[in-house]
């Protein structure tokens, strides 16, 4: 039987692609550890938040609605959007709300996005982070996104957790 290109690139893409994801997915750490963890921080602040994790996910959001925002972009323009945020709080409503979502990734952050940073929405800042374990290979990317009225102990307790997560994933 001769093999020509089409059936070579078969044969690669039906059994070496998906056994070397599933290799790859066996190899990435969970955050089994961390989950609890970052979900008690969440529940101590904000007692009736959601919370949805799985082995390389999490996510969590209290009180959000939609904001019209200005998204900047790479060639220093911006475009205007609606952006899911959390509701401001204040003077008779509490620190407001909070979305989170974590989710863990093989080798170190190769987006375009600078992280760690903090971008403004002028209604909700935005925290970006992304740190990287050299001893496990594997990188979380973490996005917060919390109000002015946020108290600024969670959003540091939160940057701890999450810059020492090396320790808490297997």
């Amino acid at each position: 039987m001769k093999i020509n290109s089409v059936s070579a690139r078969l044969i690669f893409t039906f059994f070496f692609f998906p056994a070397g994801l599933l290799l790859e997915a066996a190899d990435t750490p969970n955050l089994k550890k961390l989950a609890p963890k970052v979900e008690s921080l969440v529940k101590a602040y904000y007692p009736e938040s959601k919370i949805l994790a799985t082995d390389s996910e999490l996510e969590f959001e209290y009180k959000t609605r939609d904001y019209d925002v200005y998204e900047p972009r790479k060639d220093g323009g911006s475009d205007f959007l609606s952006k899911k945020g959390p509701e401001k709080g204040g003077a008779g409503k509490g620190p407001g709300g909070i979305i989170g979502r974590l989710k863990i990734w093989p080798g170190p952050y190769m987006a375009s996005r600078t992280r760690p940073q903090t971008i403004d929405y002028h209604y909700f800042k935005v925290l970006l982070l992304a740190p990287y374990s050299e001893k496990k290979d594997c990188h979380i990317e973490a996005e917060l996104l919390y109000p002015g009225t946020a108290d600024p102990k969670f959003v540091e307790e939160f940057t701890n957790l999450i810059n020492g997560f090396e320790n808490e994933i297997d």
